[in-house]
C-alpha cells in the first residue's frame, strides 16, 4: 500500500531524480524545434497551466509527460524511439495510482524505478547512476526481507503438537521419574504396568499408533547397586531411567538408540531429523554428543529420521 511512509518516500525520490534530468531535455527540445515560439507552445499544452514568464516555469513530472505525449508527433517523435513512449504511458499510469491513493505492490515500485532508470538512461541525463543505486538499494532491501520471512516464518498454531523423536523421550523420562516418585506402593508392587493407547506425531510427520492396554513388564531392579546411589521409593534411579526408555521404546515402536555412537553406527540428529552414515559426507563432522545411535539406517528411518543428502 502507497501509506507506507517508506514506500511512499522511495516515490517521491523516483519522481523527483525523473524531474531532474527530464525538465532541461524538454526544454531544449522544444527550443530546438519551435524557437521563439517554444513557450508559447508549451503553454498551450492541455492540462498544463504555466506563468506568462518563462522564467518562472516550473514542471512537475506530471506535465513533463503530458508535454512530450502531447507533441509526441511534431516534436518529441524525432528524439525518443517508442519504446520510451511506452515507459512514458506505464510512468503516468502508476504515478496516478500513487497519487490516489490506490494500493501499489512492491513489483509497481520496482517497475517505477526501472523505467525512470531508462528513461534517464535514453537522453544521457547526468543523475541516472542515482536512480540505479535507489533502484538497487530497494532491490537489496525487499530480498533482505524476503529471505529473513522465509528463514525465520512467523509461528503458527497447529491443532497437532509436533515434536522430534528425542524430545518424546525427554518428555516421557520426566513423567516416568514423577510417577515413580509419587504413585503408591501398592502400585509398585504389580509385575506389570498398563500402557494405554496412544498416538504420536514425530517430527517427521509420520504417526505411530500402539495397541490398546498393552501390558508392559517392568524390570525388577537388582538385590544390590553399589555404584547406584540416588533412589526414587527405594528403586535405584538409573534403572528407572532404563525402564522409561524401554517403555518410550514400545510406545514410539523404534529401537532403543545407543549413547554415544561407536565405529560403524547411524548417526542420527534429532535437530534435523536426518540420519547419516559411515560413508557420508558429514558422518565425521557430526558429533556424537549431539546424536543418537541405531545400528542401521532401517532402524533411523523407522524412528521418523530421513537420510543425509550427501
Amino acid at each position: 500500500m502507497t501509506s507506507d511512509p517508506v514506500r511512499r518516500i522511495q516515490i517521491d525520490q523516483l519522481l523527483a531524480e525523473f524531474r531532474q534530468g527530464y525538465a532541461p531535455f524538454v526544454m531544449a527540445v522544444l527550443k530546438t524545434t519551435h524557437g521563439t515560439e517554444w513557450y508559447g507552445v508549451l503553454r498551450n499544452t492541455p492540462e498544463v497551466r504555466l506563468p506568462a514568464d518563462s522564467q518562472q516555469a516550473q514542471l512537475d513530472a506530471t506535465a513533463l509527460v503530458r508535454v512530450i505525449l502531447a507533441h509526441w508527433d511534431s516534436t518529441f517523435s524525432r528524439v525518443l524511439t517508442p519504446n520510451e513512449r511506452s515507459l512514458l504511458f506505464e510512468l503516468r499510469t502508476i504515478r496516478n495510482r500513487w497519487a490516489h491513493q490506490a494500493p501499489l505492490s512492491a513489483d509497481d515500485v520496482d517497475r517505477l524505478a526501472d523505467n525512470i532508470a531508462r528513461l534517464l538512461t535514453a537522453i544521457r541525463a547526468s543523475n541516472v547512476d542515482r536512480v540505479v543505486a535507489l533502484r538497487d538499494e530497494m532491490r537489496m532491501q525487499r530480498y533482505q526481507t524476503t529471505h529473513q520471512a522465509t528463514v525465520h516464518p512467523a509461528p503458527k498454531l497447529s491443532g497437532l503438537i509436533m515434536i522430534s523423536g528425542a524430545s518424546l523421550l525427554i518428555a516421557i523420562l520426566v513423567i516416568g521419574l514423577y510417577l515413580w516418585e509419587h504413585v503408591p506402593d501398592t502400585a509398585l508392587a504389580a509385575p506389570t504396568v498398563t500402557i494405554p493407547a496412544a498416538t504420536v506425531r514425530l517430527k517427521s510427520g509420520s504417526v505411530v499408533h500402539t495397541a490398546s492396554a498393552t501390558p508392559l513388564p517392568v524390570a525388577s531392579a537388582p538385590a544390590t547397586t553399589p555404584a547406584l546411589t540416588d533412589t526414587i521409593n527405594g528403586t535405584p534411579t538409573a534403572v528407572v531411567i532404563v525402564q522409561v526408555v524401554q517403555i518410550t521404546a514400545a510406545l514410539t515402536e523404534t529401537p532403543v538408540p545407543s549413547f554415544p555412537c561407536q565405529d560403524g553406527q547411524v548417526k542420527a540428529n534429532p535437530k534435523t531429523m536426518i540420519y547419516h552414515v559411515p560413508t557420508g559426507a558429514f558422518y565425521a563432522m557430526t558429533r556424537n554428543s549431539a546424536v543418537i545411535c541405531f545400528n542401521t539406517p532401517a532402524e533411523a528411518e523407522q524412528a521418523g529420521y530421513r537420510v543425509s543428502k550427501r
